[in-house]
């Protein structure tokens, strides 16, 4: 079997694409949105959806801190949680030591004018790419490889337009996922559903 995982890598909420296939044929799919909140609007829709979760996690806000040093050290505490979570799903999408898995990430967008938010994403991404090289350490035979793709080639691939913007995205995947439609924030999944196709289509000769 192959494992296909598409990573959409934030600290509000990281999307999850995980898809397998035997013999160029999908077999299963599920799509995961880690984030620290979900309101029970969401959380209710999504109980109707067979392949679709949201795992919750513990996170930490300045609100909970005494002072900024503490603080700082809960942004260090999330992006552990995170990277927890993404490792465990990694790890459970084996069903045989003969799987090969091939996980693909996005890279770092550097034009973001948000400077904070970007210190924080990367030292997410490259917790999270040291976590994933260790893990394939371990499980050489299954390991694919890890795979980093910029913003653009992502966008080119999904839309043909590599400064596409997020709607367009967005709107492509609802078109091929109708029944994820019903979410009320679908871009993250969105996102890392092409960050899978795209590696299944440098790895593959499926057809999407």
């Amino acid at each position: 079997m192959e494992i296909f995982i598409g990573i959409d890598q934030s600290i509000n909420s990281t999307g999850i694409t995980i898809q397998k296939f035997e013999n160029n044929q999908l077999v299963k799919e599920n799509f995961y949105i880690i984030t620290g909140k979900v309101s029970k609007k969401a959380l209710s829709i999504s109980q109707s959806l067979n392949n679709f979760d949201y795992i919750l996690y513990n996170k930490l806000e300045k609100s909970d801190s005494k002072n900024n040093n503490e603080f700082e050290f809960f942004k260090l505490m999330n992006i552990v949680s995170i990277t927890d979570i993404i490792l465990d799903l990694i790890d459970h999408s084996c069903e045989s030591s003969l799987d090969k898995i091939y996980i693909a990430m996005e890279g770092i967008s550097y034009s973001s004018s948000q400077t904070k938010s970007l210190i924080d994403l990367s030292g997410l991404s490259y917790v999270l790419r040291y976590r994933i090289n260790n893990f394939f350490k371990s499980h050489q035979d299954q390991c694919g490889g890890l795979y980093i793709f910029t913003p653009g080639e992502i966008k080119k691939f999904a839309t043909g337009n590599g400064n596409a913007n997020k709607d367009m995205m967005v709107n492509l995947f609802k078109n091929l996922k109708n029944d994820l439609k019903v979410l009320p924030k679908i871009d993250d999944i969105a996102d890392s559903f092409w960050i899978c196709a795209y590696i299944q289509n440098i790895h593959t000769d499926i057809l999407l």
